[in-house]
């Protein structure tokens, strides 16, 4: 059955997380997940996504997103300030200005321990080898239908070199049509490097089941 996004959740598209303590670090055949960023550090995203189902073409969207590390604990959780450039198409619920939010060094926003809503994977609390699975939340424009939704990951492996050196997931969404998606996380840092996803969302203007495409692609 389709995931009962609301299409309306969409406007939250950005607000993400991803900033901590430590890095991807291997003990053994294992390796550990954490996040890594540095106070004043800056992020910039581009997010290209479509909406097919709405009309009789798919929209063609492009958003910027801009994240700065404002604080960074000696735990590991940071507070970070994302401002969202959606050009002319209107985000509700969005303050133009931006907005700031909390986060661990396991990607898990607020006291909650929910996922980001956009582009961090909340990572598992123990190692996990190549080959490994775990199950954590995912946001809506993961395909989710909130922050308890649940989607399984799967550590592919590692590629790439220097800076660019990324570890390798795909990810599926219990209950949603769509398979879900894959992501690359770059292992200096923690910090999501690219991912894409598909997954069906459910419109609140007409109730209507549409197909989403998004794309989050560290600049």
């Amino acid at each position: 059955m389709s995931s009962r996004t609301r299409f309306g959740v969409l406007g939250a598209l950005t607000f993400a997380a991803a900033g901590a303590f430590a890095q991807v670090t291997q003990q053994g055949n294992v390796y550990l997940f954490r996040l890594h960023l540095t106070q004043g550090e800056k992020l910039n995203f581009r997010v290209p996504f479509s909406i097919s189902g709405v009309g009789d073409t798919p929209m063609n969207l492009h958003f910027a997103m801009k994240l700065r590390v404002e604080k960074v604990t000696r735990t590991g959780t940071a507070t970070i300030h994302a401002k969202i450039d959606s050009g002319t198409f209107a985000l509700p619920g969005i303050d133009p200005k931006g907005g700031s939010f909390v986060v661990d060094n396991r990607g898990r926003v607020g006291d909650t321990g929910t996922s980001p809503v956009g582009f961090c994977v909340v990572y598992p609390r123990d190692p996990i080898a190549v080959g490994g699975t775990f199950v954590a939340p995912v946001a809506s424009t993961m395909g989710g239908a909130g922050a308890s939704t649940q989607a399984t990951f799967k550590f592919i492996g590692f590629s790439g070199v220097g800076i660019h050196r990324v570890a390798r997931f795909t990810f599926k969404v219990a209950g949603n049509k769509a398979p879900g998606g894959s992501v690359l996380v770059r292992t200096s840092d923690g910090v999501i490097e690219k991912y894409f996803t598909t997954f069906i969302a459910i419109t609140s203007a007409t109730d209507k089941p549409v197909s989403v495409t998004a794309t989050f692609i560290r600049m």
